[in-house]
């Protein structure tokens, strides 16, 4: 009798000691990292219970899946847990990490930066790799009348809108709300720059002011000839001439931006400023504040021409005997580095050989 209740005791005694061992690693054993450094993970929306936790685990940030499980049923936590980019410390229970999935508390911020002159689409595109977002409803989402009633924009589009600058954003932040986020900045520069004020006494409108500002911003990336190009544009406008803006064919044509043909140059669109007059029905990209600040500053001069120098910049020309003769020097700047390259490309092969 004595050694069957001994064998009890000690039965009840495993089963005790597993219990509190159970208990313990479900509720107070930390997962802890081998490597010791903070771990990122990823919740995207609509992520099943079972797929993250298989997550957790192959990244290494639970011990044990069945611990979490344990304690997801004893303390009878929710699952639903929040969309978010979280970066998790060594050492969270299993507690704290259903607790931290359940508020978002290790949620970080994405920092997220757009280019001048990049088009909507291109936007979605970065928008789409840094966020996991929808990218074809960001760009759709651009185009809905609703919206662009919101915002006040009287427009098919909110190209030239969307102000270049670094934002932060949350992992998978809905479209409107980026949209929204953009807008504000947006908005916050249009004012600090008084730019509507400012366009009417040039008599342009935002409208305007953005879209020559985008021209501009497809032309160069040199900040001192931005002011001279604005110039020259408007120079351009009073005088009732075409612009003929390489941007704005590249803005319509198939497959663009790529290197322009001939026939490039008679594609039908409202946005060809060799086939139509005045500025394009809208921006071609996004500009950013030194091309909208050099359409605000024009550089008055008696330009009406340039063309690219060869050696990075421009030449700018007040004729067109000026502006043919210095077309005439960088075709053949363009044919001596065809030739050495020609030359150099020779002397390689002959080196292999």
């Amino acid at each position: 009798m004595k050694t069957f209740l001994k064998i009890v005791l000690i039965f009840v005694f495993i089963i005790a000691a597993g219990i509190v061992f159970v208990l313990y690693e479900a509720l107070f054993a930390g997962n802890t990292f081998p490597e010791g450094k903070d771990k990122i993970i990823y919740i995207n929306k609509g992520m099943k219970y079972d797929d993250l936790v298989k997550k957790l685990v192959h990244f290494g940030v639970l011990k044990r899946r069945h611990f979490f499980d344990i304690t997801v049923w004893l303390l009878h936590a929710d699952t639903t847990f929040l969309v978010g980019k979280y970066q998790l410390k060594s050492g969270l229970t299993n507690r704290e990490l259903i607790n931290i999935f359940n508020t978002g508390r290790a949620i970080i911020p994405i920092e997220v930066t757009i280019p001048e002159g990049l088009r909507i689409r291109m936007i979605a595109r970065i928008l789409k790799r840094e966020l996991g977002i929808d990218s074809a409803r960001y760009v759709s989402l651009t185009k809905e009348k609703s919206i662009l009633q919101h915002y006040e924009i009287d427009a098919s589009t909110m190209e030239g809108y969307l102000f270049p600058s670094t934002y932060q954003f949350a992992w998978q932040m809905n479209e409107e709300e980026i949209i929204a986020k953009q807008m504000e900045t947006s908005n916050k520069i249009f004012s600090e720059f008084q730019i509507e004020k400012r366009a009417k006494r040039m008599d342009l409108t935002l409208h305007n002011v953005l879209t020559l500002a985008s021209i501009v911003e497809g032309e160069t990336r040199i900040d001192s000839e931005r002011a001279v190009i604005a110039g020259v544009y408007i120079n351009r406008l009073r005088k009732n001439m075409p612009l003929q803006a390489d941007p704005t064919i590249q803005y319509v044509i198939p497959n663009g931006p790529r290197r322009l043909k001939v026939s490039d140059y008679k594609f039908r669109s409202p946005f060809n400023t060799y086939l139509h007059y005045g500025l394009p029905p809208g921006p071609i990209n996004n500009p950013g504040k030194k091309s909208i600040i050099a359409v605000l500053n024009p550089k008055i001069s008696k330009y009406i021409f340039f063309v690219a120098s060869g050696t990075g910049g421009h030449t700018f020309t007040s004729n067109y005997t000026d502006h043919v003769s210095a077309v005439r020097k960088l075709r053949e700047l363009l044919k001596e580095k065809e030739k050495a390259k020609l030359m150099l490309d020779t002397s390689d092969e002959t080196i292999e050989k």
